[in-house]
């Protein structure tokens, strides 16, 4: 008989982990165990776990405030369903998560797809969030970190040692992400010209993704280049805040908010440069993608953002919020195609040497099979 072993991710909404998620579980070893999912109705995830015919369980984790009533719909889910094995997606599924893994004395693994305690902000809260994470780290059996930089912060802090951590890098579909030609049909029904350079974010409207900073670099960028067109990719409870922002500046003509979108690769595909204004970040699956497809990208300087970019090979690190670096940046690629094209083809090389699917999702199962058993 199989052992079941319960992913539990908070969200189902566009973004790294569930992308992440959805790669592991299209590779699952089901002649070992039987998948479960726990995760919230608020986007495409749900459709492709059912379209993979794998049970879901719909629950609205962002609902319950404080979050202690999960514990027990954990508790009561792994109980009844004769749950083994838990694998636990970010800081807010991790801590509730672990504590009724914990009390059911299920085993678990942790992927800390983002280190909550690395946001700026409210020096109170990073101490809040310094210590769920901690307190998440000594209940799980093992911590899978995505980055080496956030595997050598939980050493330092001393929330484990190194024998408790793997780092085991996010993966990207290096043959579903390549670049295999333009789509200019979907560049011209969005009502871009054809000659225009195209510049594209994609990500969750939340605060972590600094998107405002991404809105400001375009009244500069097109004052020297008006031939310029901004995309954001992506949803979330910001969005129409966003877009109100956009139009205050008077760029809207120059922005176009795509919302959620199922042919990203088409979109990359005419994208000329690849821009993440990120506060902060774990190893950033979208950046990833854009290397693949061989486009130059320039990403604020955090957590696992400088080892996916080696600064003026494939693209350029920029400390967060600085935008004039940013813009000279921007306005750099746009005035060199050849040495953009280079760096595109730079990116996609390190894509294919440390990045492929494939290794993540051995290293993964082969955790798996030592924790879980």
């Amino acid at each position: 008989m199989k052992e079941k072993i319960l992913e539990i991710i908070a969200t189902a909404n566009i973004g790294g982990g569930s992308k992440h998620l959805l790669y592991l579980l299209k590779e699952f070893p089901y002649d070992r165990y039987e998948p479960i999912v726990i995760c919230s109705d608020d986007g495409p995830l749900v459709s492709d776990l059912k379209n993979l015919n794998i049970q879901v369980e719909l629950i609205d984790i962002f609902k319950y405030k404080l979050g202690f009533k999960l514990i027990s719909i954990f508790q009561d889910f792994i109980r009844k369903n004769r749950v083994k094995y838990v694998h636990l997606h970010g800081t807010r599924s991790g801590y509730f998560g672990g504590l009724a893994a914990q009390t059911e004395n299920a085993k678990s693994i942790y992927t800390a797809h983002v280190l909550s305690f690395n946001k700026l902000g409210n020096p109170i809260k990073k101490l809040i969030f310094n210590r769920i994470e901690r307190k998440i780290i000594k209940m799980v059996d093992k911590v899978i970190t995505v980055a080496y930089v956030d595997r050598d912060i939980i050493i330092n802090k001393k929330f484990a040692g190194p024998e408790k951590i793997v780092t085991i890098n996010n993966g990207v579909d290096l043959d579903y992400y390549s670049k295999n030609g333009t789509n200019l049909d979907l560049k011209k029904s969005f009502n871009i010209p054809e000659r225009n350079i195209v510049i594209t974010m994609v990500a969750r409207f939340v605060p972590q993704k600094g998107i405002n900073y991404f809105i400001d670099t375009i009244p500069q960028v097109i004052k020297a280049h008006p031939n310029t067109t901004f995309l954001l990719v992506g949803d979330g409870f910001l969005f129409e805040k966003m877009k109100h922002y956009a139009e205050r500046l008077k760029i809207s003509k120059h922005v176009k908010f795509l919302g959620i979108r199922q042919d990203i690769k088409k979109i990359l595909s005419f994208t000329d440069i690849f821009l993440l204004t990120s506060l902060w970040e774990g190893l950033p699956l979208t950046l990833l993608e854009a290397m693949s497809m061989s486009i130059p990208v320039i990403s604020s300087e955090v957590n696992g953002t400088s080892e996916l970019i080696k600064n003026g090979t494939n693209g350029y690190l920029i400390q967060p919020k600085d935008i004039k670096s940013f813009v000279d940046k921007l306005n750099y690629l746009i005035e060199n195609p050849i040495f953009r094209n280079l760096m595109g083809e730079n990116g996609r090389k390190i894509a294919e040497e440390r990045y492929g699917i494939d290794l993540m999702i051995k290293k993964t199962y082969d955790l798996y099979y030592k924790v879980f058993r």
